[in-house]
C-alpha cells in the first residue's frame, strides 16, 4: 500500500456520520460528564467482558497466559475501556497505537475472506 491512506479513510468515514447525524438540518451539541458517560457506556462494558470471558474460555487461557492486549479504534480511548483491560490483564501488558487506523491498516492485510495472505 503507497502512503498512508488510514487518515484520509478516517476523516471520509467522520465526515458522512456527521452528514448522518445531521438529519433535517438539526444539530444537537449536548455536554455529557464522565459519570453520565459511564453509566451510558455500563451494558456495552458488561458485553466487553463477557466477551473476553468467552474467548480465554474457548482458547483455554486464563489472564496470566496473555503477553500483550492491543486496545484499537475510537472506544479504546475510553477511560473505563482501558481500565477494564488493565484491571484484567495488568496495566504493563495493554498497549495501543493508530487508533483510528489500525483497524481499517488489519482489514487491508486480511483483505476478503479467503485471501488471507494473499498479495
Amino acid at each position: 500500500m503507497d502512503g498512508n491512506l488510514g487518515y484520509a479513510l478516517f476523516k471520509s468515514i467522520e465526515e458522512a456520520k456527521i452528514s448522518l447525524s445531521e438529519w433535517g438540518g438539526i444539530a444537537i451539541h449536548e455536554r455529557i460528564t464522565e459519570p453520565e458517560l459511564n453509566a451510558v457506556i455500563l451494558p456495552d462494558l458488561r458485553r466487553i467482558r463477557s466477551t473476553v470471558d468467552r474467548v480465554l474460555q474457548k482458547a483455554r487461557l486464563r489472564e496470566e497466559d496473555v503477553s500483550a492486549v492491543f486496545l484499537t479504534g475510537g472506544s479504546s480511548l475510553v477511560r473505563r475501556v482501558q481500565r477494564l483491560f488493565q484491571r484484567r490483564f495488568g496495566e504493563e501488558k495493554v498497549r495501543t497505537g493508530d487508533t483510528f487506523t489500525s483497524v481499517a491498516a488489519g482489514l487491508a492485510l486480511c483483505g476478503p475472506a479467503g485471501t488471507e495472505g494473499e498479495a
